[in-house]
């Protein structure tokens, strides 16, 4: 008993009426979210408690409690959901009393009723995300609460004032701070909204679209399939923003693929994964840590897509030079021409799935909030494929109207069914991570002790940038390790950025440093969730494939270092300055790719590959004279591999 509340429980899988009346559960719970934000009838802490206790519910009912018996609801599963959802009521009827009348008359105060309640929901949240993500963010949250009742017992940096458990339910559970703060926030906006918007763009079949207009772009090149992956996870990791999802839609593809041109089981499994990691990097979804980065720092969601994309994109092309070198050093197949689909056609049958992303694109572009922007590009995700094919259908001699009206509604339905379904399974892990981030952060920000923890990063890097970017890195993928990257970010953001900040980084340059860093460990051994996914399905080693998509990555740790010190990087600062920044870092990335494959002309020297990777290391120092010199290095290093090549080629002839 004991040792399953330090495990993570089993995700349940239903069929028939059961799996039936569930999604239909969770299509309300995406139409609530659609009216609401449509209506206008939003309030802050209604919706959040709303959010909270519906997906909640849901995550009862759809996580067991250990990994057996996953295949059937228990009453004890089933009694948490109804009062959960009962507390959520009671905080919805009340809520105007419980957040701001008391406030101001009767603070701190909690009926015996609500004080039971705020207890049951803090232990609730803890189970479900246990049951969801395993025990550690909810530990977290356990040593932080524990912090705050024993503050005045603590000493150094720890001690503060302290608070009751009265004082402490009522600030975690019945204020806008705790359990429903900004996080929480985000969760129950923009994140559910541009979940609703991928799953609906998924259904019509954009993925499917977007998978082979990459084959028909990529795969009749040297390395083919491993480019048709990188070029794929870009496209899709665009509208899922999760590098799970897009293993599992291109990785089922690519990596048999892969194999069949004669790559090595582990390095297409690596492929994948590092292209597919790419997906939580690349706007506008961003595995939905954006919006949580664009409230902490108080800027637009489309300015930091904007700042994000050119380091997004020389991440793709870190990995796309690599499988290019890879494929030229150990000359790959071709992929035969009549398994590709024809570039042409790919796009004259499906070119309509560019039309949701072009009028999101432009509405966010226009000045559009996030929320209406996705709101508006709802319809068009549904009913352009629709009309496409309707419109396709007069111009078909086999086809009847009168029999493609119905298909189309029948198609309709199953889109909108299982495009409204598919949002609230995903967002369950999102919601749960925030919520007890939450928690966390509420505590951080009550006793002072994010003040403290900044001054003494402050203190132990003694004001020198690189130790504090060196803290703050390993905090964020140690914390990546055992937490969602959501989480990750979250607390890096709150304990250790601020202090990076004071030491004159640019916000957004911080921020997005511990984003990179947190989502590293997706795809770098030990417990890297994606490189085992893409193992599975290239039935290679999985630490085989965890390293060498750790090494395809390394566009991941070079760029940080780029924005963090020349933020021109991120699109702040002169043009001039944007473009040698943009051309160092590219430099850079192509001087790392071929020292870390060891091919450019021909099969580089050890000592080759060394100075190619200095080479790359180099460009960090954007100096007149360091550039130049360096340069002048790569010449010599190229035309000496150039004159080797010749003369292998001379001696073979």
């Amino acid at each position: 008993m004991w040792k399953v509340l330090f495990q993570t429980g089993g995700s349940r899988k239903f069929s028939g009426r059961t799996e039936d009346l569930l999604n239909l559960g969770l299509v309300l719970i995406s139409l609530y979210h659609i009216y609401i934000f449509s209506s206008g009838a939003f309030e802050i802490f209604p919706h959040r408690s709303t959010h909270l206790g519906a997906i909640m519910a849901v995550s009862f009912l759809t996580y067991s409690f250990s990994l057996k018996n996953t295949r059937r609801f228990f009453f004890i599963d089933i009694g948490l959901a109804l009062i959960v959802l009962a507390i959520m009521v009671y905080q919805r009827v009340h809520a105007d009393f419980l957040i701001y009348e008391r406030v101001m008359l009767l603070p701190g105060s909690l009926t015996w009723l609500e004080l039971f309640m705020g207890a049951f929901m803090i232990l609730m949240v803890l189970e479900a995300g246990r049951r969801s993500m395993g025990p550690i963010l909810g530990l977290l949250s356990i040593l932080f609460l524990l912090h705050a009742y024993f503050g005045p017992r603590l000493g150094g940096l720890l001690q503060h004032p302290g608070y009751s458990v009265a004082q402490i339910i009522d600030f975690i559970v019945f204020t806008e701070q705790g359990l429903y703060s900004i996080p929480l926030g985000i969760s129950s906006t923009y994140i559910i909204m541009f979940l609703i918007f991928a799953g609906l763009v998924q259904e019509t079949g954009a993925t499917e679209f977007y998978r082979d207009l990459a084959l028909a772009l990529a795969g009749r090149s040297r390395g083919g399939p491993a480019k048709v992956a990188v070029i794929g996870s870009a496209f899709i990791g665009s509208i899922t923003g999760s590098a799970a999802a897009n293993v599992a839609i291109t990785g089922s593809v690519t990596i048999p693929m892969m194999k069949r041109a004669g790559f090595e089981p582990y390095f297409a499994g690596a492929v994948e994964a590092a292209a597919s990691k790419g997906g939580h990097i690349l706007p506008p979804v961003m595995a939905g840590t954006v919006f949580i980065m664009a409230e902490l720092l108080g800027v637009s969601y489309w300015s930091i897509c904007v700042a994000a994309f050119v380091p997004a994109s020389l991440y793709f092309l870190g990995v796309f030079l690599q499988v290019h070198f890879y494929a030229l050093k150990h000359q790959t197949k071709l992929i035969e021409k009549d398994e590709l689909p024809r570039l042409w056609q790919t796009l004259k049958t499906g070119w309509w799935h560019f039309v949701p992303f072009i009028v999101l694109v432009g509405l966010l572009a226009w000045g559009y909030s996030p929320i209406w922007s996705a709101l508006w590009s709802l319809p068009f995700s549904v009913f352009v494929p629709l009309a496409a094919k309707l419109v396709g259908s007069f111009f078909n001699k086999d086809a009847r109207l009168g029999e493609t009206v119905p298909e189309l509604l029948k198609e309709l339905g199953q889109i909108l069914f299982n495009g409204l379904s598919r949002p609230v399974r995903a967002v369950r892990l999102v919601m749960l991570a925030t919520a007890l981030s939450g928690i966390i952060m509420g505590v951080v920000m009550g006793t002072g002790l994010g003040t403290k923890l900044m001054s003494s990063v402050s203190a132990i890097s003694q004001d020198r940038l690189w130790v504090a970017l060196l803290i703050s890195a390993a905090v964020s993928f140690l914390l990546g390790l055992s937490l969602s990257m959501v989480a990750s970010y979250i607390l890096t953001a709150i304990l250790i950025v601020p202090a990076a900040v004071t030491l004159g980084v640019e916000p957004l340059a911080a921020h997005l440093w511990a984003f990179y860093f947190s989502s590293l460990s997706t795809i770098t051994p030990p417990v890297g969730a994606t490189f085992y996914q893409a193992a599975a399905l290239a039935n290679s080693p999985p630490f085989k494939t965890g390293w060498a998509a750790t090494r395809l990555a390394i566009a991941a740790f070079i760029i940080p270092v780029f924005f963090v010190y020349y933020p021109a990087l991120l699109l702040i600062g002169s043009l001039k300055d944007t473009l040698v920044v943009i051309t160092a870092a590219t430099l850079s990335i192509v001087m790392l790719s071929i020292g870390l494959e060891g091919w450019l002309f021909a099969r580089l020297s050890g000592v080759q590959r060394v100075l190619f990777i200095l080479a790359g290391c180099l460009f960090l120092i954007i100096k007149p004279i360091v550039v130049t010199v360096n340069l002048l290095f790569i010449a010599l290093i190229i035309f000496w591999n150039w004159r080797g090549s010749r003369t292998k080629l001379l001696k073979t002839a």
